[in-house]
This record gives structure tokens, C-alpha cells and sequence, in this order.
């Protein structure tokens, strides 16, 4: 665990110079999660992601994200996941067409809950091809298409933090507060981290209507990689929706 704090650091410390940073646009995401309970060790979960740039304005990219879930016991969980992801050129954004992505991954899941406070560790890795976008006729009237894919690896770690803030409705209901920060970092082919790909800040208040339901609306701030020590800082309006379902 130090050797990757120490990589993460160093890494992070290397890229945080001779940046270039350009002003987002104010986006507004959506996100819908149900998780199907099998048993009591296994679930299946999807996330459905529909994120929109300029305040509703431009269509950014939805994301459909199934896995299947094995829970060890309360404190660690594990997954494996697909995700489609089906991302359109918005500004600041200087992507030529709508493109598409395919990822597989592996997430483990520690939870732990003191003094009233819940604590979860998310570490997942990600394997992902991505459509390459390619230039036509570059001498005449320019002309982009899909052209292969590309491969690439990249580790996510998410830091979350939870607690109620108080009870109504009779203590049926509670509003909480929920954050979290996490960190993407692109790999090389052996997995080493190679550079910072992206930053995730995420501080949100919940209604929580049961176990099985809550909604969160929350303010997060994304710091994006888009080319060579060059940056889109943007701020980020979210409303998300937790269902679960119990089947046994």
C-alpha cells in the first residue's frame, strides 16, 4: 500500500507542472442505479449515465454500466463490469464525431463504519477500447470517421465518505451527506501508472427514503486530461437515483 501511495504521489507531483488549463462549461449529469439482490452474496447491479455539457444544452455521453457483484462479507466486495460508452463532440471538447468506448473491469470494495461515519475504498481497473478517430481527405474539405480501435489500461481509486445529518418523518426518512474524491490514472502496458487522467471532487446531499432508495443532488468538480500536460476544469451539477431490489 505505500509502494502505490508513493507511485501515486509521484505521479500526480510530476504532472501538476507546465499545465494548461481551459474553463469547462457548467455540465449537468444524471445517473440511475438498481442493484438486484440474488442472495445474500450476490447481486447484479447496472448504472445508467446520461451527462449533458453546457447546463442541458449539449448532448455529452450516456454510459450503460451492468456487473455482477460477490460480497466476501460486510467489508469487502468484488466485482466484474462492462461499461458502453457512447461520448459526442461539446465544447471545450475539441473531439471531432461521436465515438464509442468498451471497457471490462475489476472493482474490490472495502467498507467500514465508525462513530456513525461510513468509509468505502473503491479500486477498480479498467481494460478499454476506444474507437480512434481518423482525418479524410485532408487536403480538401476534412472529413473524420472511425478507424479501429485503441487499447489502453486505467486504474480508478475513490475515497468515500457518508454520514446522516438528521431523521424526519418520524426517523422513517434521513437526509445525509455524501463525498467523495477519486483519482484516474492511465497505465502503461504493464500496468504501471503512467499519468494523471482525470479527477473527480464530489460533494452531494441525500434524501434517504429506505435501505432500498435514496436520491442524492450534489455539486462535483472534474478535473479532465485532454492532450499533453493540457487540462478542462468544469463544474458539475448531478441528480442521482439508488434503487435496489431484493429477490430472495
Amino acid at each position: 500500500m505505500r509502494a502505490l501511495i508513493f507511485l501515486l504521489l509521484t505521479t500526480f507531483t510530476t504532472q501538476a507542472f507546465a499545465q494548461s488549463v481551459a474553463q469547462g462549461n457548467t455540465n449537468t449529469w444524471f445517473l440511475l442505479l438498481n442493484r438486484f439482490n440474488l442472495s445474500e452474496k450476490f447481486a447484479i447491479t447496472n448504472e445508467i449515465h446520461e451527462r449533458t455539457g453546457d447546463f442541458l444544452e449539449d448532448q455529452g455521453t450516456i454510459i450503460i454500466r451492468p456487473s455482477v457483484d460477490y460480497s466476501i462479507n460486510d467489508n469487502i466486495e468484488l466485482s466484474v463490469g462492462y461499461s458502453f460508452v457512447r461520448s459526442w463532440p461539446y465544447a471545450p471538447y475539441t473531439q471531432a464525431i461521436p465515438r464509442n468506448e468498451h471497457n471490462i473491469w475489476e472493482q474490490a470494495l472495502l467498507k467500514f463504519e465508525t462513530a456513525g461515519v461510513s468509509i468505502q475504498n473503491r479500486i477498480r481497473l479498467e481494460h478499454r477500447f476506444i474507437d480512434d478517430i481518423v482525418l479524410r481527405n485532408a487536403k480538401t474539405n476534412p472529413v473524420y470517421d472511425i478507424g479501429g480501435a485503441s487499447y489502453a489500461n486505467r486504474f480508478r481509486y475513490r475515497f468515500i465518505l457518508s454520514f446522516k445529518l438528521f431523521k424526519l418523518n418520524h426517523g422513517k426518512h434521513s437526509v445525509f451527506f455524501n463525498g467523495f474524491d477519486e483519482i484516474f490514472i492511465n497505465q502503461s502496458n504493464n500496468l504501471m501508472p503512467n499519468n494523471i487522467d482525470r479527477n473527480w471532487f464530489y460533494t452531494g446531499i441525500g434524501y434517504k427514503f429506505n435501505k432500498d432508495f435514496n436520491i442524492q443532488l450534489a455539486h462535483m468538480h472534474q478535473y479532465d486530461k485532454v492532450g499533453n500536460n493540457t487540462f478542462i476544469s468544469s463544474s458539475i451539477i448531478q441528480l442521482s437515483v439508488f434503487k435496489n431490489f431484493n429477490m430472495y
